[in-house]
């Protein structure tokens, strides 16, 4: 394992967990922003879940690398659902930006861990 897959997986393990405990916790500012996009409380306890869930997984990559992959994966596939939200939304630049900049580092984060499989 390199010391940039660690980097780069530990800022976006703290990255995700910083978006993931609003949505966690059902924040005013959380449903706020869901209830613009079109979402439920439902909805947004999903997608805190599954931030977590891939978080996790992305910290036990390290130590299974399949699962490393496995959550990067899904968190790719969550971003790309976040941007076309924000699109739909007509949301301006900084919202739109956000889940692109994460999966940016998702993707260097995957291929790190790719390349450093056994």
């Amino acid at each position: 394992m390199t010391t940039a897959y660690g980097i780069v997986t530990g800022v976006l393990v703290m990255a995700v967990l910083a978006a993931a405990i609003p949505k966690l916790r059902l924040t005013v500012g959380a449903r706020q922003q869901f209830r613009r996009l079109g979402g439920g409380d439902p909805v947004i306890r999903l997608a805190g879940a599954t931030e977590t869930a891939a978080a996790v997984g992305l910290v036990a990559g390290f130590w299974l690398p399949w699962l490393g992959v496995a959550a990067a994966a899904g968190l790719a596939v969550q971003l790309l659902l976040a941007v076309g939200w924000h699109l739909r939304a007509k949301d301006e630049a900084p919202r739109v930006i956000l889940p692109l900049v994460l999966l940016a580092l998702t993707a260097v984060a995957l291929v790190l861990r790719l390349e450093t499989m056994p």
